[in-house]
């Protein structure tokens, strides 16, 4: 009778090392932003360090679209699907999957598998549902022929037809707002560190005219 007692409460406590909400989980935003997060929050509920592993299974997004995954060690490339990372006793970490419409309408899910390294056994399925709207879309044929030279970079980026934008808003991976420029014909960058960057530009009207990728080395 003890050990049938002891086997469930062990079994309880396994279940229990840890857990994360809310599941599923939603982000949302109109498809001018350069990207919006699903957010959801990892909890240990034990008396240890846990070591995770995480592998995103599924990735299901409108064309054009990307998704990338941040955990405590920061966010990752788009084209990264699996990761580790590790949470101390008693603290949780948001754990978030971001989307990235550009300027496109539609809906998204992406699905990561969650568990810990040393027990495979306990593992969570978390789901990240993202959505956009169209609002604030600028419908021009210029915005299909805006582009970046050289990409990746290294101190300096030039932009295809320059004379019809009002401005150009960076934001680092992280989704920070690093630096706004009035058009120039070359853009110096040299003063940021490698990462990749969003570039929203601007048309006279102050509309988004589209969202690009910038890559520095």
């Amino acid at each position: 009778m003890h050990r049938i007692i002891f086997l469930l409460l062990f079994a309880v406590n396994l279940q229990a090392q840890f857990s994360i909400e809310p599941s599923p989980t939603e982000g949302s935003a109109n498809a001018t932003v350069a990207f919006f997060n699903a957010d959801s929050e990892i909890y240990n509920n034990t008396d240890s360090t846990l070591n995770f592993v995480w592998k995103r299974i599924t990735n299901e997004l409108p064309n054009g679209w990307t998704s990338g995954i941040c955990t405590n060690l920061g966010c990752l490339p788009p084209e990264v699907d699996e990761g580790t990372f590790f949470l101390e006793s008693g603290y949780s970490v948001v754990f978030s999957c971001s989307f990235f419409p550009n300027d496109i309408v539609g809906n998204a899910k992406v699905e990561v598998n969650i568990w810990i390294e040393e027990d495979s056994t306990q593992l969570i399925q978390q789901t990240y549902l993202g959505y956009t709207d169209p609002t604030n879309i600028v419908q021009t044929d210029l915005k299909d022929i805006i582009s970046i030279y050289p990409n990746p970079i290294q101190e300096t980026f030039s932009i295809t037809q320059n004379d019809g934008i009002h401005k150009i808003e960076i934001y680092n991976s992280l989704g920070q707002k690093v630096k706004t420029y009035a058009p120039q014909s070359i853009y110096d960058f040299q003063p940021f560190p490698p990462d990749f960057y969003f570039i929203k530009v601007f048309d006279k009207q102050n509309k988004i005219m589209t969202v690009l990728k910038l890559i520095k080395e």
